[in-house]
Parts: C-alpha cells; structure tokens; sequence
C-alpha cells in the first residue's frame, strides 16, 4: 500500500496509511519474524519519524555492527532522538549518504570516524564513532624467468594461506605455486592472503535427548538463529532415514534463500559438509524441506549460544522442537588482503645449428654455428677440446662427436652436435720388386674402403682396388680411398 501510494500520489498519504497500521500493531518496529516460525511475530505501535512532529532539535546517536573488520563493510543505525527528519552521514573517506541506516563498504583499509548529522526545522546535532578496516599484508613473491619447455615453483611470503589467480580463476591454494611448462610469453599471477579463522562449535552435538523421530511431511524444519558477524557454516551432524540428496538452504529473516548446498547423505548418523556463508550479522534460518531426517519434538534447551559469534534462538515450531542439524561447526568468514601480482615469464630457446655437415677428420676443420640467436657458445669434444668461439678451428679434427651449446640474450640454451667422421684405413702395397716395361699389379689392403681411386705417374687413373700395370713405369702410385662413411 506504501509503494502504492508513492508510486501513484508522490507519498502524500503515506502518514495516514501508516497511523491506521500502527493503531493496530502494524507500527515500524512491528516483525513478522521467520517466514518458517509461528512464534517469533514482534507487534509495534510507533510510526516513522517523517510522520511523528518535532519539538525540539534532535539528539544525534549512531550504532554499527562492528567497530573493526577485515572485510570493510559495515552497517550503521541512526539512534537519534527527538524527531530527526533528515540524515547525512559522512564516512570520513570521502563518501556520504542520507540515508537513515545505511551500509558501506570502504575500498581501502585504515580508521575511519563516521559523522552522522540529523536535522528537523528546530535544528540539528551530530555524533561520530570510529570504525577500523584491518586487512592482512598481501603476499610477497619474486619474479620468475623461465625457459621455454620449463617448469617453475614460485614461492611467496605470507601470514596465511595464499591464493593464486590467473586471469580471475583460482589455480593454486598454498605458499608455492607450480607453474608447469608454459608456453612462450608473460604470465601474470594474483596472489592473496586468506586467514582462516579457527572452527568453533555450537547446538546439541546429537539427537540424544527428549523424544523425536525421522521427519518428511513436506513442511520446512528450520533452526532460526542469529548471527553476530559474517560466519561460514562448515558441517552440521545428521540423522538420516534414507540415503539420498537432500537440499539445504539458508535463509534470512524475510524467507529469501541466502545460500543453498545439495549433499547426498548416506543413511544413519554422519557429519555433512556445507561450507554455507552467512554474509553479514542479523536473523538467519537453517531450513530443509521433506529431508527425512532425524527432529526432537521436545527436550531441546534453546539459546544455544557461541558467544559473540552467533546464537540459536529456536525453530519453527517452537523451542521445544530441534530440527535436523546438530553439531554445528562454525567459523568467522576469512579475512583477505589486497590482491599483489607477481610475474612468470617463458622465453624462447635459440636455435642452435652447427656445421659443416658431414665433415671428415682432417689435420685442421674449422667449425660454425648459424642458428643466429647466439650471445655466447661453448665447444667441446674429443681430446679435452673446447671452445667459446662461435666459429673456432680444431686442428687436428680427430674423429667424434663434437657439441656446441648456445645461450641467447634471455639466458636460454640449446645444443647441437656434429659427428666428424673417421678416415677409412688405407695401405697400398705394389706386388713387385718390377723392372720397368714388366707387367705388375697394385694392391690396397686397408680393409676400409668401398671406392678407389689410383693415380699413376704416367698420368692413367684407375677405379679398380687392385689394378694391373702394363707396363710397369717407375714412379708414385697413388691410391684414394673412399670409406662406407
């Protein structure tokens, strides 16, 4: 009816709507309680203060929920008196708001003083607190170059637990995160601090009390209680009827679902993991619907109370009931520090090349390396030979495999190796003693070959191993022989 009005008539009516309510226990302060409680209705006669008339100026007082927290949000409450009619309140980091009780969420930790001033046509006061965000230090890494094909391991600093991000998704919970191989390029993680707060407990730890059984008449059992900061509800104990799914929701005071979780519980007693968030202080409910599990229908000694962080208040059937979850394991949400970012980066490995190809062994053989991305170069080999030229010379190049690593601008390496092949053994033996003008034969016993090549001195070339002269004439036979090689 009050959106109504206001939607339509600009609120003109909104004084008399609200005098009709209040006369009736409908008044400002008036609750419905839990949607799921038939016993928690709170009646109120008061109206709100735009239709109560001032007499005097008013007299500024201000609440909030907390005095200090990790996360920055806080609810304030206007407690003024004598008829305020407007509010501005000044968050002391720049923001303001006028509304009567407002919510804000600072960006950046430090001590803040609130200064909230209320006002009618008699005049105005003010009134301040002071609130304190204390998040936990953001981890400290260094940066880590990588070459490609590698693996990494950056560690970070810490009070808590770190949580890693890339590109917003969480990939590592821990001080150490493992990189793996990545390919070439810049990777940047987010690191943040978790404290997690220690597990409490609250609530009966079982169903060994009074009288009760396993409850599936399709109305909703629920444990109403009241949170004092923002909590994490862990695990609950049960007692199930049946195996099966079961769905569990946490709801506010208005009945609006908050969280929610389906578990599959086995039959019979065990503990169940929900890991729900309570987001801020204020009147929750644990609730199921036809979940066949275990309920007291009397014996139960409600509040239940974790002191300073949240209390049972009761059921929605009474007091004297308990439904379905006891043993409540309970903690205050983590406090997280600002996001810090460290770098991994994966640089490319050079090429390396080196030549020539196919040499053979020789009293000297010069080497090079061309794959072009070189700083630096190291050579080594048969006989203790090494080199840091790019293009040294090996005299003699004995026969073996001789390897160059390159290392490029970014501190990569590769390798490459040549193999330089022996030469195939050679004797080359006349058949004589011959006179000149005789017939003879050349013979070559190296044992190595696979092609000859046979110069004589009077200029005939031969391919034969073992040729015939005719006729013999006196001088140097040479014999080139080619290896399998």
């Amino acid at each position: 009816i009050l959106a109504a009005d206001q939607l339509l008539y600009d609120g003109a009516n909104q004084c008399l709507i609200w005098k009709a309510f209040a006369r009736r226990g409908f008044g400002l302060s008036a609750s419905q309680g839990s949607a799921f409680d038939r016993f928690d209705q709170v009646e109120a006669f008061d109206l709100p203060v735009i239709c109560q008339t001032p007499v005097t100026a008013p007299s500024a007082d201000l609440s909030v929920n907390l005095l200090e927290n990790c996360a920055g949000e806080f609810s304030f409450s206007d407690l003024s008196t004598d008829v305020p009619q407007q509010w501005l309140w000044d968050f002391g980091d720049g923001t303001t708001s006028e509304l009567q009780n407002p919510t804000h969420v600072y960006a950046l930790e430090g001590t803040y003083t609130v200064v909230l001033t209320v006002s009618n046509p008699f005049g105005s006061s003010s009134d301040s607190l002071v609130v304190t965000i204390d998040q936990p230090d953001a981890p400290v890494a260094d940066n880590l170059s990588l070459c490609e094909g590698e693996a990494g391991m950056v560690v970070a600093t810490s009070a808590g637990q770190v949580n890693w991000y890339l590109d917003g998704q969480l990939v590592e919970s821990g001080d150490t995160l493992l990189t793996g191989a990545l390919p070439v390029g810049q990777y940047t993680y987010s690191m943040q601090t978790e404290v997690v707060n220690p597990t409490q407990e609250v609530g009966p730890t079982d169903n060994a009390f009074g009288t009760g059984g396993y409850h599936n008449t399709g109305a909703t059992g629920t444990i109403d209680f009241t949170s004092h900061l923002p909590l994490v509800i862990e695990s609950v104990w049960v007692d199930a009827a049946n195996a099966g799914d079961r769905l569990i929701q946490l709801l506010n005071a208005s009945g609006n679902v908050v969280d929610s979780v389906t578990v599959f519980i086995e039959q019979g007693q065990s503990t169940v993991t929900l890991n729900m968030k309570v987001p801020i202080p204020g009147n929750y409910s644990l609730a199921g619907t036809s979940v066949n599990l275990y309920r007291n229908n009397s014996g139960a000694s409600f509040p239940y109370d974790l002191d300073g962080i949240l209390t049972m208040t009761g059921t929605s059937a009474g007091t004297d009931y308990y439904y379905y979850f006891y043993d409540w394991k309970v903690r205050e949400q983590s406090c997280f520090s600002p996001l810090s970012e460290v770098s991994v980066t994966t640089f490319a490995l050079p090429v390396a090349i080196a030549g020539p190809e196919l040499p053979c062994a020789a009293q000297s053989l010069t080497f090079h390396e061309t794959g072009g991305a070189g700083t630096s170069w190291s050579w080594s080999g048969p006989g203790a030979f090494s080199s840091a030229d790019q293009s040294p010379t090996v005299a003699p190049a004995v026969a073996g495999t001789y390897t160059v690593t390159v290392t490029n601008a970014s501190g990569c390496t590769s390798t490459d190796s040549l193999h330089v092949r022996p030469l195939p053994a050679v004797n080359a033996i006349n058949g004589g003693p011959y006179c000149a003008g005789d017939i003879g034969r050349l013979y070559e016993t190296g044992g190595g070959g696979v092609e000859w090549q046979w110069q004589f001195p009077s200029g005939f070339t031969s391919w034969i191993k073992s040729p015939s002269i005719s006729p013999v004439t006196s001088g140097e036979y040479i014999v080139v022989v080619t290896g399998s090689n």
